[in-house]
Formats: C-alpha cells, structure tokens, sequence
C-alpha cells in the first residue's frame, strides 16, 4: 500500500491543480477528501478542547475572586482597628462621618457601612451619640420613619442637624416629614440645611424651634411670597443663609421683585444673601432694615449681572453693629445704602461680568462716614480705576491688613 501522503504534497498537488500544470485524479480527488474530513474531525476536537479549557479558567477566577474576598474579609478582621478600645474606635467613626464628601450622606454611612461591618463596630456606633445628630430627610422621608424615632433615641439629647435638598422634580418629603415633626422634637434642631422650590417650601408648618442658631434655605425652580414663614418661630436664630435660585420674569416684577417676606430675627449675627435672578440690591434693603440693630456680618452674592436699575431708598439704612461686608459682583453698592459706623473689615469678589467699580461704592461710604476700616481685601477680576483705589485706601487711616 502507498503511504499516505504528506500535507505537504496535498498542498503542491492543490497548487498545480490551480495553476492547470495537471489535472485531478479519481484517486487524487478521494485521497484529498479523506484528509479533509480528518482535519474537520481533528478542528472540532480543538474546538472542544479550548471551550473546556476556557470553562476551566473562568471557573478559576471565580475561585480566586472568591478567595480574594475571603482573604480580604479575614486580614480587615485582623486589622488594627478591630484592636482598638471602643473609646477610640468612636472617635474614629465620628471624624470619618465629618470627612463624608457629601454632608446628605451621613446617615446613609452610617446605616449601611459602619453598624453592619461587625457587632462590635454596631455596638460601638449605636453608644456614639454625635453619630445620630444628623436628620436627613430624604433618606427618612417621613418623621414616623422607625430610624428617625432610633436617632432621637440614640442622639440622647444632643443638637440635631437637619438636612432636607430636594432635587430637580424630586418627589415632596420636605412637607410629610415637618408636618409629622413635633415641637418637642423641633426644639431639639440646632441647624437645618433645606432646599426646595418656593411653593412647597410655603406649605411647611411652622413648628417652635426654639434651639435653633443656624439655617440655610434655599429657595428653587418657583418663588412664593410665605416660603420662609416655617421659620416664624426661631427666637434663637443667629446665622440665616437665604439662596433664592427662582427665575422672575419682567411681567412679575411690575408690582414689585418677589422677595419672601423674611421672619423677624431679633438674635440674628449673620447674615448671607445669595440671590442668582439678577435682582438690584436696592431691593432687599427694607429686609436688611430690620436686621440692622443685632447684625454684625453681611454676605451677598450674584452670578451674573443685572439688568435691573437699582432704586436707592428715600433713607439711608443705619447698621449700627455691622462689622464686616462680604460682596460680590455688583453686590458692592449695598455700600451705598447704609451707614456702617464700626465696620472694620470689606471684601470685594470680582467677576468678569461684573461692568461696576466696586471702589466707587466703597469710596461713597468713606466719603459719608468714616467707619474703622482694619481689613479690605480685592479678588478675582474687578473694574474700575487706581484713583477710586487711592482715594479709598486714603480714608482708611487705620488699615491693617490688605490684600
């Protein structure tokens, strides 16, 4: 019998076939056929193999990831931290929960991360009582929530710091939860963060937060005249931080820009205004006239330029215990509308849409009255002229510091 012949030769005799150097056999036709059905069987026999061999290896890397994990799990428990007293362990859980990015996601660390690593870091956390002051509403949603009531319990007595952002066309839980909120559990709050649009904001209930020295409204998507009557009741409030994030169109301000009416604070210190609709400083010097007796910082802040002509006061606003000023863009002409006899310290934030000389207002003060200025500060892109900047700096006869 002939040997069979080499793949080689199969090869050649294909070549020469092509190129007509001879023609195909019977023999030759058959012998090439046969070898054709034995390289199909040897290739589905690879085929198979490499699906074995890559089943295989997938199912040796979820082996290893499995061991990973439980290797990870065995060196945390190993972990120096687990050998810490629960003094210091509760110290370490109160600066990591002060290091969260995101001061809305306090509670949610807590809840999810720390009382469910172990029992002893469990333990550990429910006998902090800061690591419970933190109430956020859009994780609570409701005040019958059973975390809520766990928080009121665990904080034993502590000051509660409230959070309630609403998103862009999130769903209400700002109002169920104020409505279910009770005065014994408001006068607890000793700060609260809220953000909402204007008519939501207007339907909270007014509840006594007697404790309360710290709020930060921000008032979104829609205005309302009432938007802080919530606050009625906070005798104790010392720092105010109003945002007004609501656009107005020309047809609205006809009878005049739509402020909400600001609660009367006699205790109020500080007070930061931020409004990003492009409304004239003029138009919040009433509200500022009733903080004028007690305030002693002012902070007022725009993104972008008004077109709105500002309406000076047929009186000029009296801040008697007003000591530093905080402005920005062409928030600087409040300087024209009050008299400030011991303000000691100016700080101008410039823009690059901001068309007015902040010195001019500065200098319109100076000119009036002569206040003890210590500290002026400039910063950021500002226009205006180095004559404004001398004549200032020439009233400032007892200037410290500036930069």
């Amino acid at each position: 019998m002939d040997p069979e012949p080499s793949f080689v030769d199969q090869i050649t005799t294909v070549i020469a076939l092509q190129c007509g150097h001879s023609e195909l056999s019977r023999e030759a036709r058959r012998s090439i056929e046969e070898r054709s059905n034995d390289l199909r069987s040897e290739r589905q026999l690879i085929t198979a193999e490499v699906k074995r061999l890559q089943a295989e290896i997938r199912r040796l890397f979820d082996r290893r990831g499995n061991v990973d994990r439980a290797l990870g799990v065995n060196q945390m428990l190993l972990a120096p931290i687990h050998r810490l007293p629960p003094e210091l362990l509760s110290e370490v859980f109160q600066h990591a929960v002060l290091r969260i990015e995101f001061s809305d996601r306090w509670i949610r660390f807590l809840d999810r991360v720390l009382c469910r690593v172990c029992v002893t870091w469990r333990d550990v956390a429910r006998g902090t009582p800061f690591l419970w002051t933190s109430i956020e509403v859009g994780y609570l949603r409701n005040a019958n929530n059973p975390l809520f009531r766990l928080q009121l319990r665990l904080s034993r007595g502590l000051p509660l710091r409230l959070l309630a952002l609403a998103r862009f066309r999130s769903l209400p839980f700002c109002e169920p939860f104020f409505t279910k909120l009770s005065d014994a559990d408001a006068a607890r709050l000793e700060c609260m963060e809220v953000r909402d649009s204007g008519c939501r904001l207007s339907r909270l209930p007014a509840r006594r937060f007697n404790d309360l020295r710290m709020a930060d409204v921000t008032i979104a998507d829609d205005h309302d005249l009432h938007a802080l009557d919530f606050l009625d009741h906070a005798p104790a409030l010392r720092d105010f931080t109003v945002t007004l994030e609501y656009e107005c169109p020309d047809t609205e301000v006809l009878q005049g820009f739509p402020i909400p009416h600001f609660p009367l604070f006699s205790c109020l210190t500080r007070l930061s205004l931020g409004f990003y609709n492009g409304f004239p400083v003029s138009a919040f010097i009433e509200t500022l006239s009733q903080y004028a007796p007690s305030l002693h910082e002012i902070s007022m802040r725009s993104r972008s330029k008004t077109d709105w002509e500002e309406t000076a006061p047929s009186t000029i606003c009296e801040m008697t215990a007003l000591r530093t000023a905080v402005l920005n863009m062409y928030t600087h002409k409040l300087l024209r509308y009050i008299d400030a006899p011991v303000l000691d310290t100016v700080a101008f934030h410039g823009d690059i849409n901001c068309n007015t000389d902040p010195t001019e207002s500065l200098l319109d003060l100076l000119t009036r009255s002569r206040p003890p200025l210590r500290a002026f500060s400039l910063t950021g892109l500002l226009r205006g002229t180095a004559g404004n900047l001398l004549q200032c700096l020439e009233k400032m006869e007892g200037l410290r510091e500036l930069r």
